[in-house]
């Protein structure tokens, strides 16, 4: 079994909206001191689960990225492909985190991540992508 394939039990944190927690992988070496953090999330309300990624330099807060699907368990196999691919590479997971708070760190456009960013951006990607329905 390949380290990450547990599956993981959603933690929810108010709003309907629930968590897993982070899966946190690193790779080190001589001239690498990465990170690389990944979760699934969602809403109970709504059909659509997320992944959301967290990657960079150890001491930085990086950047994250987040990816709609419209089935949890397409979201499910991504998310476990993403993981074999950095297992490949040579990444080791470490830990796993459980945020307490909201998600912190900034969106590649540099505002902070928070629970209305994160819905907005999450529906204008899934519009753009499926057209409203």
């Amino acid at each position: 079994m390949n380290p990450g394939s547990e599956n993981r039990t959603l933690v929810v944190l108010g709003n309907d909206r629930a968590y897993t927690a982070w899966q946190v992988y690193e790779y080190r070496s001589a001239r690498h001191n990465k990170f690389w953090k990944i979760r699934l999330s969602g809403k109970s309300t709504e059909s659509m689960t997320a992944i959301e990624r967290w990657w960079g330099k150890l001491g930085t807060s990086g950047l994250r990225k987040t990816s709609i699907f419209h089935s949890a368990v397409r979201a499910q196999t991504a998310m476990q492909q993403l993981i074999d691919m950095k297992v490949r590479k040579g990444y080791t997971r470490v830990d796993d985190e459980i945020d307490t708070e909201k998600p912190t760190g900034r969106l590649h456009g540099g505002e902070a991540m928070d629970e209305r960013n994160f819905l907005e951006r999450l529906r204008a990607k899934v519009k753009k992508q499926w057209g409203a329905r």
